[in-house]
Parts: C-alpha cells; structure tokens; sequence
C-alpha cells in the first residue's frame, strides 16, 4: 500500500490563547490566505472562525509538494453546526473554485458540512472535470464527524479514485473517460489543499443549490465562537488511523435486499448493489445513482434522489431487516449464461432493439417487435410510466445475447 501522508485536523468549538505571532507556513505547507488566523501549538497548526461572518471565519493552506498516483489523506475531526466547512481536497487549479466557469480544472473533493454531522454522518464528495463539471454525491458514514478522529484519503490509481474513509472505500469513479483527471494523476499535477471556511445569512451562498441547501448558515449556529481547527501536518500511516483514533471496526453484513428493492430498514444489499439513500423515506439497492430526479421514476414519485450510501462500510455487521421487504416485479427469466460476453452495449434506459446489449449492469428487454431497452428488470404487460401514447403491452422477452450483461452475469 502506498504511503498514506496524513493530516491530522482537530475542529472544535474552543477559544485557546492569543498566538504570540501568525502564520503557520513550514518546508511543507504555505498559508494561502488570512494566516492571521492560524498560529503554532507545539506540533498542531491551529484555525480559528473568530464569529458567525464569513469573512471571520478560517483560512486555507495549501501542500508545497504535487500529488498523484498512490493513496494521499488526513485524519479529521470535524467542527460542528450549520455553516462551516471542514475541507480536504486536490487540485490543479491552485485551489481556486472557478465561478466564471471560464477554464477547466480538476478537483477531488471532501467537504465535511458541520451542519450534517450527527451519529451517522453526511459528507459531499465531488469530482470536478471539464469546466465547472461536477461529479457530487453524497456517502454517509457510522459515526459522528465531530465525535473523534477519523482518517480521509483519496487512492488514485491510473483506472479509479475511491474515497477512502477509515480504510474503506465509500465511493469509486471510473476515470476511464476523465482524460484531464487521469492526465493530472499520472503527471502528479494535484497540489493538496486543506481549509475551514463558513457563510452567514447575509453572505452570497457558494456552490450548487443542493451544496448551499445543505450547507446552513452560520448565524444560525449555537455553538460558542470562536471555533478552533487544529492541524497535524507531518503525521505519516499507512492505512486507517492507530488504535484509540476512531477507526471504525470492519465487519460484513449478515444479509441483504435483492436488486432495486427497499433498503431504507436493512442498509444492507446483495453483493455488487449498494442501498441508495432518496429521500428521509425511501431507499433502493441500486448498481449505480445520479443525484437528482430519475426519469425512470413513477410519475407520481418524480422527487430527487440525494443519493447518499447507506451500505455499511464493506465488512461491517447489520442485523437482518425487522421486516422483509416488499418483492420487486419479477424480471423475466434469463437463459443460461453464454460463455461470451457482449463486446459494448447502450447505456440504461437506451434503446438496445439492434445491438441487444446493455452496459452498466442492466438487460435488453422486449417491448415489441419493433422496440426494445436496457432496464433493470421487466414486468410483461402495460407499464404505467410509459407516456401515454406508448402504454402498449411488453413482452419483456430477453434479447441479451446469452444471458449476459456487459461485464456482469445475471443473479438468477
């Protein structure tokens, strides 16, 4: 395993002593902006958010050395309460957020929103590609973020990056079609970058709707001011965090939902799905989730997915669901397994009437003789969510060559 550079950083709602002198640039590490805000503790670099403006609050810090491939992290514990940020994150644009959108950049983001922090907790993660492209999705993990220390890494192979929490990996990206992030990877063009920063009411809010929505204001925070980040800068591990800094335990789960049933009770799915978080109300084992409204949804029920993991950290033990969930349309049956697999196939929800090969885990299911499309399953007969003028029967017979899908056998 690669060398796991970690950072050590200490949020809390504490005051400290006046610093004789500010700054808390080394070899390693420059202070970007208001190094007034930081100053030396022993070996700790300390933050402060000095009121409920934004202007007040935090500062940033950025890495002297470049990084790429290979496993790159800190150790956190994050601040509490609506409006401040708590952030980890790679670049190659200085750190910069772009608000033009006027020129492409790379970015691989953690940002830990005191405002989600609670016995599980919710953190953004995105990836920036492109210009002003953004990759976000949210991951939940067992513990409070404010509670204890807890170890963030980004592991960056030539084909992947996973966010990698405690050891475990909450997400993996496919860079496949990145270019400019496995481009930026293998030149070790990321500089890393590390900061606390806060908005109040009477600030513009910063980011997508769904970040700001979710963000909070500090003004409305009841916590005591002002908060203190401390930083460990030269901390070296290989993997999770030593005993006594809060790594969770793993473990497996004991059982689980089928494919595209409710996991909202279980948290828990088959092997190779992951239960996807909607809303406070639903959840479903899925392969895959954009955030947002599905088109593929009920009508009555076209509300957005958040998309939030709620699996268990791989290895983590879940009790069984109190209740069986409710069975899922039967899919038509598949034919036995072909030993060779499709070469391509349409993406979800595409027509595969001539290619008869679906990626991405889904079938190629019949409507007609003159339709057919990637789903995840199929019930024969008229669908309700089809548009009106197209509410004719499916037959739901099987095109897929084989009985595979691309990459991936069918659970039968």
């Amino acid at each position: 395993m690669a060398l796991l550079r970690t950072l050590i950083v200490v949020l809390g709602a504490s005051g400290g002593v006046a610093p004789a002198s500010a700054g808390c640039a080394n070899a390693r590490w420059t202070d970007a902006y208001s190094q007034e805000r930081c100053h030396l503790s022993g070996d700790e670099a300390v933050v402060q958010c000095l009121s409920k403006s934004g202007d007040q609050c935090g500062m940033r810090m950025e890495s002297t050395f470049n990084s790429g491939i290979g496993l790159h992290g800190m150790g956190i514990k994050a601040a509490p309460g609506p409006g401040v940020v708590t952030t980890f994150y790679l670049s190659n644009n200085g750190g910069l957020y772009d608000k033009s959108c006027s020129s492409p950049w790379v970015e691989l983001d953690y940002e830990i929103m005191g405002n989600q922090v609670g016995p599980e907790s919710k953190i953004w993660t995105n990836m920036f590609t492109g210009t002003c492209q953004e990759h976000w999705q949210w991951i939940t993990v067992p513990f409070d973020v404010s509670a204890g220390y807890h170890t963030y890494a980004f592991n960056i192979t030539h084909d992947t990056v996973s966010w990698v929490v405690d050891g475990v990996a909450y997400r993996t990206e496919s860079i496949a079609d990145h270019s400019d992030v496995s481009g930026s990877a293998s030149s070790s063009s990321f500089r890393e970058f590390v900061s606390v920063w806060g908005k109040s009411s009477s600030e513009p809010g910063e980011g997508i709707p769904e970040f700001q929505n979710a963000l909070g204001k500090l003004d409305h925070s009841t916590h005591a001011f002002p908060l203190s980040a401390g930083f460990k800068r030269d901390v070296a591990q290989v993997g999770a965090p030593s005993p006594g800094e809060g790594a969770s335990q793993p473990t497996t789960c004991s059982s689980g939902a089928a494919p595209w049933q409710s996991c909202r009770d279980s948290k828990c799915c088959t092997e190779g799905y992951t239960c996807f978080e909607k809303d406070a109300h639903y959840a479903q084992c899925r392969d895959s989730c954009t955030p947002g409204v599905h088109e593929d949804d009920h009508p009555g029920h076209k509300t957005p997915w958040n998309c939030a993991v709620l699996s268990p950290a791989p290895g983590s033990a879940m009790p069984p669901a109190p209740s069986p969930a409710a069975p899922a349309p039967a899919p038509a049956p598949a034919p036995a397994v072909d030993p060779t697999a499709c070469s391509n196939g349409a993406g979800l929800w595409e027509s595969c009437q001539h290619s008869k090969c679906c990626a991405g885990g889904s079938t190629c299911y019949e409507k007609s003789a003159n339709y057919a499309q990637c789903r995840p399953s199929c019930t024969p007969g008229i669908h309700d969510d089809d548009e009106p003028e197209y509410q004719t029967p499916w037959s739901c017979r099987v095109l897929t060559p084989g009985g595979r899908r691309l990459g991936l056998q069918f659970l039968v």
